[in-house]
């Protein structure tokens, strides 16, 4: 039995929606951190801090949006080729990138990666709520 008593064309769409945000979070990280050792111009540094900001909570999202779709019985992408193959994100030109380039690129990048988000992480604490629940009244139920 899987951990959320959902439908399976839910839990499929719900998954493959969580591992395109996997994959989109994976390559943001990519791009912050490969971005800052391109850089030519004179503020890297603040480059270097505006970016590590950023970063610094990555880790926890991509645990939590992997753990999410374990939740849900799936399987979440974990190789770079997997990330690469299914990220919307467009890949960067090889070589150094003037300073606005970059920050544009993010920039861009971020806004389209947040976009599903609402929709994703609505679904996902309804569904978890629902199972919370159900589970108390099964353990209520049986005494426990």
């Amino acid at each position: 039995m899987l951990p959320l008593d959902l439908e399976e064309p839910v839990r499929l769409e719900m998954t493959e929606q969580l591992n395109l945000l996997l994959a989109d979070t994976m390559t943001l990280r990519d791009l912050l951190r490969n971005r800052i050792g391109k850089s030519r111009d004179q503020p890297f540094y603040q480059l270097h801090l505006l970016f590590d900001n950023i970063m610094e909570n990555n880790p926890e999202i991509v645990d939590t949006i992997a753990e999410r779709i374990q939740l849900l019985g799936g399987v979440s992408i974990a190789m770079a080729a997997d990330v690469a193959e299914t990220t919307r994100i467009e890949r960067p030109p090889r070589g150094r990138e003037e300073v606005p380039v970059q920050i544009s690129r993010l920039l861009d990048a971020h806004q389209n990666h947040h976009r599903p988000l609402p929709q994703v992480g609505g679904a996902c604490r309804r569904a978890g709520r629902r199972w919370h629940q159900r589970s108390g009244r099964q353990r209520r139920a049986a005494g426990q």
